[in-house]
């Protein structure tokens, strides 16, 4: 049985002596360059994100700087354009004064006669609402005498109607009175 455990002996010794030897430096090395890595990549992102720091200032004080510049620019160019308009203003003020007056009086006479024309058919549309008026109160009337009558003649022949049902039922009576006497 000793035989067995000298063959194991060789490739347990092998491996231990490459796992303190090989693996175990090697490993730390490659952590060693891996945390190294991480260092340098890190420290590069740092310097270009410093960089673009310094780069958006510049970008930012450039841009105020313009927009300073554009901003006085406009103010110069709204100035002259405000003389200019307020020049113009006034020129055009005067002539539309002029023309305004002009149309003024020409503008009055036409309303005043429009409102004459439009008083002149509303007096025309009161006449004819005034006749229609008149007409319906004459057929009005006229239906209403019709109606009259007419109540006196329903009421007439529902009389003669009553009279006939009394005269009716008194030959009925006397009818009965007759035949109960005859038998």
């Amino acid at each position: 049985m000793k035989k067995k455990y000298i063959y194991m002996l060789g490739p347990v010794a092998g491996l231990i002596i490459f796992t303190l030897f090989f693996y175990i430096p090697s490993d730390r090395a490659y952590e060693a360059k891996q945390a190294d890595k991480v260092r340098q990549e890190r420290a590069a992102k740092e310097a270009e994100l410093e960089t673009q720091a310094k780069a958006r200032t510049e970008a930012i004080l450039k841009a105020n700087e313009d927009a300073e510049r554009h901003k006085q620019e406009r103010e110069a160019k709204a100035a002259r354009e405000k003389a200019q308009q307020d020049a113009l203003a006034t020129a055009d003020a005067e002539r539309q004064k002029a023309f305004n007056d002009q149309n003024k009086y020409k503008d009055e006479a036409e309303g005043l006669q429009r409102q004459i024309d439009t008083e002149q058919k509303a007096i025309a549309d009161l006449e004819r609402q005034k006749q229609d008026v008149v007409r319906e109160q004459d057929f009005l009337k006229s239906y209403i005498d019709q109606a009259q009558s007419n109540v006196k003649n329903i009421a007439n022949v529902l009389q003669k109607l009553a009279d006939a049902e009394k005269a009716r039922a008194a030959a009925d009576a006397a009818a009965k009175k007759a035949s109960s006497d005859n038998s």
